[in-house]
């Protein structure tokens, strides 16, 4: 999940990664368009946080996905959180 949410321009997210394995985290429009593609590497078992700055992006709704895969590529968990950047 992230925080603030409501944002104004920037947010953090925070994310557990419970074994080794890739993780992708990508924002997306109300319209199902990729905004943005934050991370997309190999983690090791931990807790991580990243920040997404909306720059000068329109408010509005937009969506956190995130996909972990093992490292044959097989999909291992998919989550999606709405976030909601305010001017």
């Amino acid at each position: 999940q992230n925080y603030p949410n409501p944002f104004n321009p920037r947010t953090f997210i925070n994310y557990t990664v419970a074994e080794l394995s890739n993780v992708t985290l990508s924002i997306y429009d109300i319209k199902g368009q990729l905004i943005s593609e934050l991370i997309s590497k190999m983690h090791q078992n931990g807790k991580y946080k990243t920040v997404w700055d909306s720059g000068n992006l329109s408010s509005g709704m937009y969506f956190i996905e995130m996909k972990v895969s093992s490292r044959n590529d097989q999909l291992i968990f998919k989550d999606i959180n709405k976030i909601l950047y305010l001017k």
